[in-house]
């Protein structure tokens, strides 16, 4: 190397080393950025940011056969890294998809495919913020698509659960770029029915209006109308191609299975009818979903009706120790707390009660060893309490009893009369 401070510079970390290029490269030194870049690479060649910088760094100092070399090292790496990601995906190994996907956005960040691809892995997984941000990302690189702007508003809205002037920002871009996309008219007309039965919703409930909230989410326990059903329908449409609204691709891919658990709008209309109704159908739905509150408290309230006081204290405590400001929580688990106590002293009456018959039944056992076996006492002592009755009685009552004596008058004193 030409530079004169290779020597130090090879001792230096690698990301220091990578500083000081920059920093170089900036100040137009060029030359020595190169050989730091090269010596960054020494280290690690699968480095593609720096092979991409190292490329860039030979062409302006006119070196083009040489950074064209590294362009396509680049790649080539970036295609065997886009290759592994689909693989993945088909294989359902969801984080190394994200993995590779990720490797490959570094050579090529300004691909709008592998935004979209990761973003999908990140769905994939479950993991909502993330696959939101890669088709941020998209809208950006693909303004004029209107399935990238529905995609972030469909994730926003039913995924997110975030305000409905948030969600509706892609689509707005969508209009505002063509007035007549079929697919954005649809989905905002959508997304306004939808939003305004929801206030109605959440208005009803927070006001102790549950009946008429019910109404709205499951009129006459209908399951297959109401709030909760049209939501329903439109995830699960989602995951087809919409031909006739102009959309070859599906806005959510077939592959996520049971996709309406990862709804968080679908989760709050299930805890809506739980709060209202403890309605049995939203029950196995919100057992998955752990931290909701109404969740929760349908669970709980489950075990209590089954006197199952123990486990539904158990319950409650968790969620209390995570909403310890929540009243619906507190008191109930009040009640579970009372009724454990009285089922608690129930049982040890019970147990009392066992141990004295046992002991009852030991003194029992005990009489009848130390006495022989043969006529009872009640039948020895039975005649003679009889034959003493009737005795008494002939000698009282009877014929032959003895003449009471009559009491004796005092002498006549004669001398009175004469």
């Amino acid at each position: 190397m030409a530079y004169s401070d290779s020597s130090s510079s090879s001792e230096l970390p690698t990301s220091q080393l990578i500083t000081k290029a920059n920093t170089l490269l900036a100040t137009g030194q060029a030359s020595k950025a190169l050989e730091l870049y090269e010596l960054v690479l020494e280290r690690d060649p699968d480095d593609y940011l720096t092979l991409y910088k190292k490329a860039t760094t030979q062409m302006s100092l006119g070196q083009n056969h040489h950074a064209s070399q590294s362009l396509q090292k680049d790649l080539k790496s970036a295609q065997k890294h886009l290759k592994n990601a689909r693989s993945n995906i088909k294989a359902k190994n969801y984080s190394k998809c994200v993995e590779e996907a990720s490797a490959a956005i570094k050579i090529s960040p300004q691909s709008p495919a592998l935004r979209q691809l990761r973003s999908d892995c990140h769905f994939m997984q479950g993991h909502i913020q993330e696959a939101s941000g890669d088709l941020t990302h998209v809208t950006h690189l693909s303004p004029n698509s209107p399935i990238a702007a529905l995609r972030l508003s469909f994730l926003s809205y039913f995924f997110l659960a975030q305000p409905l002037e948030q969600s509706m920002k892609p689509i707005k871009k969508c209009l505002h770029s063509d007035p007549e996309s079929k697919a954005c008219k649809k989905a905002f007309r959508q997304l306004k029915a939808l939003e305004k039965e929801l206030a109605k919703v959440r208005n009803f409930s927070n006001s102790n209006g549950h009946r008429s909230a019910i109404k709205l989410l499951i009129p006459k326990g209908n399951e297959a109308e109401g709030l909760i059903e049209k939501t329903r329908v439109i995830i699960k449409e989602a995951q087809l191609a919409d031909l006739k609204a102009g959309m070859d691709e599906p806005l959510i891919s077939a592959e996520v299975e049971e996709v309406e658990k990862l709804s968080r709008l679908l989760t709050s209309l299930y805890s809506f009818g739980c709060k209202a109704t403890r309605n049995q159908s939203a029950r196995p739905y919100m057992l998955e979903t752990k931290n909701d509150i109404w969740g929760v408290i349908s669970k709980a309230e489950t075990l209590m009706a089954n006197e199952n006081w123990e486990q539904a204290v158990n319950l409650l405590k968790e969620a209390y120790s995570k909403n310890e400001d929540e009243e619906e929580i507190s008191s109930r688990l009040r009640k579970a707390q009372k009724g454990l106590k009285i089922s608690q002293q129930k049982d040890y009456y019970k147990g009392l009660g066992r141990a004295q018959k046992r002991r009852q039944a030991h003194s029992q056992k005990g009489l009848s060893q130390s006495y022989p076996s043969g006529p009872s006492w009640g039948v020895l002592i039975l005649p003679l309490l009889a034959f003493s009755f009737a005795y008494s009685k002939s000698v009282f009552f009877g014929k032959g009893k003895r003449a009471a004596p009559k009491p004796k008058r005092p002498p006549l004193n004669k001398t009175l009369f004469k």
